[in-house]
C-alpha cells in the first residue's frame, strides 16, 4: 500500500493487514500533485511487478467465477 503521506511504519502496517485479510497490495501510478512536505515524486510509489501479477491473477479468478454463475 503506497501513498506519498505514508511513512515506512504505515506501509508495513498496511502490508500486514493486506496479508492477514487476503487483499492485494496496491499503489497508484497516477500523480495528483505534491502532498505537503513529503517530497514524493511521480512514479516513486511503485508496487512492483509481483503485486501487478497478483492483480491480474485475481481478475482472472473473478472472471472464472462469473462464468460459473
Amino acid at each position: 500500500m503506497k501513498h506519498p503521506l505514508y511513512n515506512e511504519e504505515h506501509e508495513m502496517r498496511a502490508r500486514e493487514l493486506a496479508e492477514r485479510y487476503g487483499l492485494v497490495q496496491t499503489g497508484g501510478s497516477d500523480f495528483h500533485g505534491f502532498y505537503g512536505d513529503s517530497g514524493a515524486q511521480l512514479g516513486s510509489k511503485n508496487i512492483g511487478m509481483a503485486h501487478f501479477e497478483e492483480l491480474k491473477k485475481r481478475k482472472e479468478q473473478l472472471g472464472r467465477k462469473k462464468e460459473q454463475v
